[in-house]
């Protein structure tokens, strides 16, 4: 049951990752920029969640050390929010980005716990 769980944890991860890229295309509907400078933002908007699906691909069969790294990702998450301090975006920010992240590290680390015993 715990590898299921942990398999859907790493899925989780990956699809959060491209819930990122996919809020990157919003870059291309600001018209006052050119191609160039919106590409760049593209880019720029892209890379955490590039670099969140390369972090679970790469350490796909080390949960030990994924967990701790989603769980590192959500709470550099938390205090970006708390920056911000827009509050009907951090709560979805909470909802959508921190709670998913810190229950797939949460499994993550119980199936590395496990799978040492």
């Amino acid at each position: 049951m715990i590898t299921k769980l942990a398999l859907a944890s790493k899925i989780l991860i990956i699809l959060v990752g491209a819930f990122f890229v996919l809020m990157g295309f919003d870059v291309f509907r600001m018209t006052e920029y050119t191609l160039l400078e919106r590409l760049g933002g593209f880019f720029v908007s892209v890379s955490p969640g590039l670099v969140m699906i390369l972090v679970a691909v790469v350490l796909w069969k080390k949960e030990n050390i994924l967990g701790y790294m989603v769980f590192a990702i959500a709470l550099f998450w938390l205090v970006f929010l708390l920056i911000k301090g827009n509050f009907p975006e951090m709560i979805m920010g909470l909802l959508i980005i921190d709670i998913p992240l810190a229950i797939a590290g949460t499994i993550l680390l119980i199936s590395s716990k496990k799978q040492k015993e």
